[in-house]
């Protein structure tokens, strides 16, 4: 008998950071190993369906695409899906667009319903039981402008407009690694608190120690594998990004990488080097000694797992009370 780990079908996906593909492809890698052949690899991005060249349509604002595939879009925007593939062999990755642009628009537009429906083909078409959202950095969890270093709007934006379409929909859990780079971390954990209130919370796996607390999903990851930095499924991981991110200075000149803040820091942590260390991204920290870098901490290694439509409530009754 299967068993029910066995059975689900599941879509990990990225949020929606430039390239949260990769922070996908962390479970992604960890469920392979662990025997998961039923585990796809997605990204949610902003870029229409109609600039995805060489996709396979599923729904108005999804597509399947693989290495052949082009999303018209300059390297700069770092839409890295097609090389992700390439390099997966030709995994086919479940493309989402946040965005959808009729015939008689000269831009992209949100609209919460296509993205809905695209999100529920996932399930109904698709055959997906469960699909996982990955964020690094930690800015889908901001619900008050006072959570995010640079005042950001909780309500405008990538990741609020994904997770105002998911809410209510069964079967969504969102995952969260690299915690305080696009967040307060003081912050996060106070989102966490609310969310443990209405049993919205997961727990959390340390990626490079195995390390569980409160973890709740062991029907969708057993995480059961070897960790640390010699275990081959995070080795897998380590080459995906050496191929894919810039990583050091010469890496810029490669058209075939691209700069991820969030990607960078979580490589580094998982290779327990910790410190300041370069990611080029036009936004890069400053030290207070002058260095250019992020600093790289042991609690970036942690992956927490929560319910969006949970959080997204908090989100609606924290706004409907201004």
């Amino acid at each position: 008998k299967r068993s029910s780990s066995q059975m689900s079908k599941v879509l990990i996906s990225g949020l929606g950071g430039g390239l949260d593909v990769v922070n996908a492809a962390l479970l992604f890698f960890c469920a392979r190993h662990e025997g998961r052949h039923n585990v796809s690899l997605g990204s949610a991005r902003p870029a229409p369906v109609v600039d995805v060249l060489g996709g396979k349509p599923f729904s108005s604002n999804g597509a399947i695409i693989n290495s052949n595939s082009k999303i018209n879009r300059p390297r700069t925007s770092r839409y890295a899906e097609p090389l992700v593939s390439k390099y997966l062999d030709d995994e086919p990755i479940y493309y989402i667009a946040r965005t959808s642009q009729e015939a008689t628009e000269t831009k992209p537009t949100y609209r919460k319903e296509p993205l809905r429906t695209t999100i529920d083909a996932c399930f109904d078409e698709l055959g997906f039981s469960d699909i996982v959202f990955v964020d690094g950095g930690g800015d889908s969890l901001i619900v008050r402008s006072s959570d995010s270093p640079t005042g950001e709007d909780p309500v405008k934006g990538g990741d609020a407009e994904m997770l105002a379409a998911i809410r209510g929909r069964k079967g969504v859990v969102q995952a969260i690694i690299s915690v305080g780079l696009d967040i307060k971390e003081d912050k996060f954990f106070e989102t966490v608190e609310l969310l443990k209130a209405r049993g919205g919370y997961y727990g959390k796996v340390n990626l490079l120690t195995g390390e569980k607390s409160d973890f709740k999903l062991d029907r969708l990851f057993s995480f059961n594998s070897p960790f640390g930095i010699n275990s081959p499924w995070i080795n897998k991981y380590f080459e995906l990004c050496e191929k894919v991110l810039v990583l050091k200075e010469e890496d810029l000149q490669d058209e075939g990488k691209m700069m991820s803040h969030t990607g960078v820091v979580t490589y580094w942590a998982l290779k327990g080097q910790f410190g300041v260390k370069r990611t080029f991204v036009q936004w890069e920290p400053v030290q207070p000694d002058g260095t250019k870098g992020a600093l790289v901490r042991p609690e970036h290694c942690w992956m927490y797992f929560v319910d969006p439509t949970e959080l997204e409530n908090i989100k609606v009754e924290l706004h409907s009370a201004l």
